[in-house]
């Protein structure tokens, strides 16, 4: 499969051609800080914010669907701290697309309501939430990870295993503890930049427009490739 027929696939997934929108605002916000005449950039960048707005709405639904399946066990089954966290991160999530939905009209300088961008920041704000409950789930899951010990495969009489399936075995644990480690780290990285995001549109993050860039073009790139790996193994 050739180099353009991937990007093409990529592209022409939702969520792909989100992410590269979203590299691209990014890259936007970088050369505006270093351009000598930044407003062509800026109004690039405002240009492409306001297209990745556009297919947010239709998250409000899954968002708040994922909180309820999170948080809901079956009875007699109690709900586990990271349970209550990961409920509490989708709510945010709800929470922050609804509020900025209601937002979008006077974005497209449709309407000019007064109250317009009170709300934006405040669906911000739970926009920060959500990112910072993924740090503390992602710290958490970190943590049960490195402390949880590889169960080494035990050889009983009636077993009928090898030294080297033993071996195999035991391997194969290792590269699955591997694999899920580098996966919670991945997110940890997207979500520790992604933080950065709307902290300085809420007043409680003090960070320059130029790292605010650099940050979301580590984070975009970083969970692209997931996207990249699942859009062409799809294929």
């Amino acid at each position: 499969m050739s180099y353009l027929t991937q990007t093409s696939r990529f592209l022409n997934d939702a969520a792909g051609l989100e992410k590269t929108l979203r590299l691209l605002q990014a890259l936007t916000q970088i050369c505006a800080s270093y351009a000598p005449n930044p407003q062509p950039w800026l109004q690039a960048r405002k240009q492409i914010a306001l297209g990745r707005r556009y297919f947010r709405p239709g998250k409000i639904v899954p968002a708040f669907t994922a909180s309820a399946s999170a948080f809901h066990k079956p009875p007699g089954t109690s709900i586990s701290l990271l349970n209550l966290l990961d409920s509490t991160r989708w709510l945010c999530q709800g929470l922050y697309i609804l509020l900025e939905s209601f937002t979008l009209l006077d974005a497209m300088g449709v309407c000019d309501h007064e109250w317009a961008d009170w709300l934006f920041i405040e669906g911000q704000k739970f926009w920060f939430y959500a990112i910072f409950h993924g740090v503390v789930i992602g710290l958490l899951e970190l943590l049960m990870v490195n402390s949880t010990p590889i169960a080494v495969p035990t050889k009983t009489k009636e077993s009928s295993k090898t030294e080297e399936d033993e071996k195999n075995e035991l391997e194969q644990k290792s590269q699955i503890q591997r694999n899920r480690r580098l996966k919670v780290m991945k997110q940890l990285v997207v979500d520790g930049c992604d933080l950065f995001v709307p902290g300085p549109s809420t007043g409680w993050l003090v960070v320059s427009s130029t790292k605010v860039g650099v940050l979301m073009t580590v984070s975009s790139v970083v969970a692209g490739t997931d996207i990249w790996e699942r859009v062409q193994g799809s294929g």
